[in-house]
């Protein structure tokens, strides 16, 4: 048993698709035509996820977190991008797996290592049972705050409070430009205001 498969495995459930517009209702008032608006981008997609395990997903990390990689298909563009779940979210994870080896999915008892190198290694479908209600919402909040990217270093500096002579700030910038030119080619300005913040 590994985290890491080959495979993708759907996100996109009724429970998910719920969830996930109930909790964007919830975050600011919304009109029926937003929910409406909403319900016809998620009907126009596909959302997989992949989980690759436990590791230090951000640079300046000081913990180890669940991570995976998110798989969008819409409008005949398929983008992937990096995701890393919250540090609670993991430490929730191995408090279960380090009491007896064996981890309550969804009702399914599911025998796992939680080995020396601090690698998870259970069954992918696992995972996704657990944490498959909150992925689509994740997912789409994920979309709507990495969509905008200031254009220029500068700008993006004084946005978000780096260092201009920084090579860190440098890097993360172009990561940043380049995950938004992804989000750019599947959604439009417009529909990424309907997507749950």
């Amino acid at each position: 048993m590994n985290t890491r498969t080959t495979e993708y495995v759907s996100v996109k459930t009724p429970e998910a698709i719920e969830k996930c517009l109930k909790y964007a209702g919830e975050q600011s008032p919304s009109t029926h035509a937003d929910r409406d608006a909403l319900q016809s981008i998620i009907d126009s997609m596909e959302v997989n996820v992949i989980f690759t395990g436990v590791k230090k997903h951000f640079a300046d990390d000081e913990q180890e977190r669940l991570t995976g990689t998110f798989e969008i298909v819409r409008k005949n563009q398929r983008i992937r991008f990096d995701y890393g779940f919250s540090i609670r979210a993991t430490q929730d994870l191995t408090a279960d797996l380090l009491r007896s080896g064996w981890v309550n999915f969804g009702g399914e008892r599911i025998y796992a290592d939680y080995s020396n190198s601090k690698r998870l290694l259970l069954q992918q479908a696992g995972l996704v049972k657990k944490f498959q209600d909150g992925l689509l919402y994740s997912c789409l909040t994920s979309c709507r705050s990495e969509y905008y990217c200031p254009k220029s270093f500068s700008d993006f500096c004084g946005e978000l409070g780096y260092d201009e002579d920084s090579r860190k700030a440098e890097a993360l910038h172009r990561a940043c430009l380049e995950q938004s030119a992804k989000l750019e080619k599947i959604f439009t300005e417009e529909e990424i205001n309907f997507l749950p913040r």
